[in-house]
C-alpha cells in the first residue's frame, strides 16, 4: 500500500516537494507544526506521522481539511465519508490520503499548484459577478453590496478556479467588474442575449477557508458550486452566510429555466448546513423559514433565517436631470443615454414601461394582452419593454412582432444601461410590473424612487413594496384589471399627480443602509463550535 510518506519521498522531485509543502501548510493550519518550512527526508516522515496522529481520530472536519489541501482541490462530501469510514476501520490515515489522490488522478497532473488556507477574515464569494456583465436584478445586489463590502479590512472579494476546484482570490479587473457597474457594449443592450462569461482564468493558488467567514451574496447554482460550497459549510468550521432571493425555482418550477429547480435543490442543499441566510424581503423569509421546517425530519436544524429588506432607493449615481426628450425622434444621432435615438420610441404619447427579463414569471404577455384591450378601444400610449436574460419567451416576441405589424406602438430594448432605464421611468406616466411571483421586486422601488406610479401585483413582496402609496394593486392573471389600472392612470391627471406625491414621500433605504444591515448579519464572525 502506498503511503504518503513513499509520495514524498518519490523520484518526481516537483510532485515531492509540492506535497512536503502542502503537508506544511495543512500542519500549521491545525496547530501542528510551528510556521516555517519542512524540507524533505526525515522532515517529510515527520510531517507524515503528524497527519497520521492529526487524523487518527477520523474527524471530518480534519479530514476534508486534509483532502483538500493535499489534492489542492475542495474536497466532496463523499470523499471525505469515504476517508472517514476507511481511517475508522483502521486504515492509517496516510494510506487513505495517497489513495484519494491516486483515485483522483492528481498524481498524474501537472498542475500542482499552490495551496494557501485561509484562516480568520471574510470571503466574499463574487465569482459570476466578476465575470459576467450580465444586469440582472440579483447582480445588481451582488455589485452594490460586494463596492461596499470590499471597503471592510477583513474582507477579500473571490471567485473560484476551474470546475469549481477551490476559491481564489480575483484579479484586479475582476474586483472591478464585481463592484462596478456592468461594462455595455457598443449597442449590446440592444440584443436578446446577454454577454457571455469569460473563463475562469487559471489560478496560481487554491485558497482553502478554515475557520474563517465566507459570504455568498449570489444565487450559486452552476455546476459543482453548489457541492461545493455545502461542502465548506458542513466541514471547514466556517460561519457561512447566504443571501436568500427567493424559492421561486421550487414554488413555480414551471416557469423556470430547464435544469433550474434540480440545480436550485442542490443550492438549497448547501443553505441547509449554513449559519445564515438573509432573506432579501419579508415574504423570501417565509418561504425559506417553511423549507428550513422540512429538515427537522433529517436531523438538521437549518441556518439562522433573518429578514434583511433590500435597499429601495436607487444605486448612488449621476441621474439624468430631465426624461426623454419630447416630441418624435429625430432620424439619426444619439439620444438620452447614449442610445441610438433609431431605437428610442416616438415620445408624442404617453410611456408605459415595463422592467424585467423576458420570462414567463415576470407575466409579460399579460401586459401584452391589457395593452391590447386598450389600444383596440382607441387609447394612444407606447409600450416599452425593457430587459433582457430571456428564456421560455418565443411567445413573447411573437407576440410584440404581431402587435408591431398591427401598427402599435411596442418596443423592446435588452439590457440597457441604468441611465436609459431611470429617463425612460422619468418620462413614462407609469410603469407595470405585474410578476406573478418575486423575492423582492426593484422594479418597483425604483420607479417610486423616480415619483413614477406604478401598477404591481396584489400578492406577496410586490403589495409589500407597495404598503406607503404610489402604486395601483391588480391581479397579476387578469389582463382586463391590468388594462384598467392603466387606463385610470392614464386618463386621471388628478390621480396621476396624487400617485406622484405619494411616491414622492415613499420611505428611501439607501444600499449602504441595507449592505451594512446585511453585512452585520452574515459576516458575524462567530465561529461554529
Amino acid at each position: 500500500m502506498v503511503t504518503l510518506s513513499d509520495l514524498m519521498r518519490g523520484e518526481a522531485s516537483s510532485r515531492s516537494a509540492a506535497l512536503v509543502e502542502r503537508a506544511t501548510t495543512l500542519l500549521e493550519a491545525i496547530g501542528a507544526v510551528e510556521p516555517g518550512r519542512l524540507g524533505t527526508g526525515a522532515d517529510a516522515a515527520r510531517a507524515c506521522s503528524a497527519i497520521d496522529a492529526a487524523l487518527d481520530g477520523a474527524r471530518p472536519d480534519l479530514c476534508w481539511l486534509a483532502l483538500s489541501v493535499l489534492s489542492a482541490q475542495l474536497a466532496d462530501v463523499g470523499s471525505v465519508k469515504r476517508a472517514v469510514r476507511a481511517i475508522r476501520c483502521g486504515t492509517r490515515p496516510g494510506e487513505v490520503l495517497a489513495g484519494h489522490l491516486a483515485i483522483s488522478g492528481h498524481l498524474d497532473s501537472d498542475a500542482w499548484r499552490r495551496v494557501s488556507v485561509q484562516r480568520g477574515g471574510v470571503l466574499v464569494d463574487v465569482d459570476q459577478a466578476s465575470r459576467n456583465p450580465l444586469g440582472t436584478g440579483i447582480q445588481r445586489v451582488v455589485r452594490e453590496t460586494a463596492r461596499r463590502w470590499a471597503r471592510h479590512p477583513e474582507a477579500t472579494l473571490v471567485g473560484w478556479a476551474e470546475g469549481y476546484s477551490g476559491l481564489r482570490t480575483l484579479s484586479a479587473a475582476e474586483t472591478a467588474l464585481a463592484t462596478g457597474s456592468p461594462p455595455v457594449a457598443d449597442a449590446a443592450w440592444v440584443t436578446d442575449k446577454p454577454a457571455a462569461a469569460d473563463p475562469a482564468p487559471d489560478s496560481s493558488a487554491v485558497l482553502v477557508p478554515w475557520r474563517c467567514t465566507l459570504v455568498v451574496p449570489e444565487l450559486a447554482v452552476e455546476a459543482s458550486r453548489p457541492d461545493a460550497l455545502g461542502a465548506i459549510a458542513r466541514f471547514a468550521r466556517c460561519s457561512t452566510g447566504f443571501v436568500g432571493y427567493d424559492c421561486v425555482p421550487l414554488t413555480m418550477a414551471e416557469t423556470a429555466v430547464d435544469g433550474m429547480p434540480a440545480a436550485y435543490m442542490r443550492y438549497l442543499a448547501a443553505c441547509a448546513h449554513a449559519t445564515r441566510v438573509a432573506a432579501i424581503s419579508q415574504t423570501a423569509a417565509l418561504e425559506f423559514k417553511a423549507w428550513r421546517s422540512t429538515l427537522a425530519s433529517r436531523g438538521i436544524r437549518g441556518p439562522e433565517i433573518q429578514s434583511v429588506e433590500l435597499a429601495t432607493d436607487l444605486p448612488a449615481t449621476d441621474l439624468p436631470a430631465t426624461g426623454l426628450p419630447a416630441g418624435r425622434r429625430p432620424e439619426g444621432g444619439i439620444s438620452a443615454g447614449g442610445v441610438p435615438a433609431a431605437e428610442m420610441p416616438a415620445c408624442d404619447a404617453p410611456v408605459v414601461v415595463v422592467v424585467g427579463s423576458h420570462e414567463p414569471r415576470k407575466n409579460h404577455m399579460a401586459v401584452l394582452s391589457a395593452a391590447e384591450l386598450l389600444w383596440r378601444r382607441g387609447e394612444s400610449f407606447a409600450l416599452v419593454f425593457l430587459g433582457g436574460n430571456s428564456w421560455r419567451g418565443e411567445r413573447f416576441f411573437e407576440r410584440v412582432d404581431e402587435l408591431r405589424a398591427k401598427g402599435r406602438s411596442v418596443q423592446t430594448l435588452s439590457a440597457p444601461p441604468d441611465q436609459l432605464v431611470w429617463s425612460y421611468y422619468r418620462q413614462a406616466a407609469c410603469s407595470v410590473f405585474v410578476s406573478l411571483h418575486e423575492g423582492f421586486g426593484l422594479p418597483v422601488v425604483e420607479s417610486l424612487a423616480l415619483g413614477t406610479p406604478v401598477i404591481t401585483s396584489r400578492y406577496g413582496a410586490l403589495a409589500d413594496n407597495a404598503r406607503h402609496g404610489g402604486c395601483l394593486l391588480v391581479d397579476p392573471r387578469d389582463p382586463h384589471q391590468i388594462a384598467a389600472a392603466i387606463a385610470r392612470v392614464l386618463a386621471d391627471g388628478d390621480l396621476r399627480a396624487g400617485l406622484r406625491r405619494q411616491a414622492a414621500a415613499v420611505p428611501k433605504r439607501s444600499w449602504d443602509a441595507y449592505a451594512d444591515a446585511a453585512w452585520g448579519f452574515l459576516a458575524d464572525r462567530r465561529l461554529p463550535a
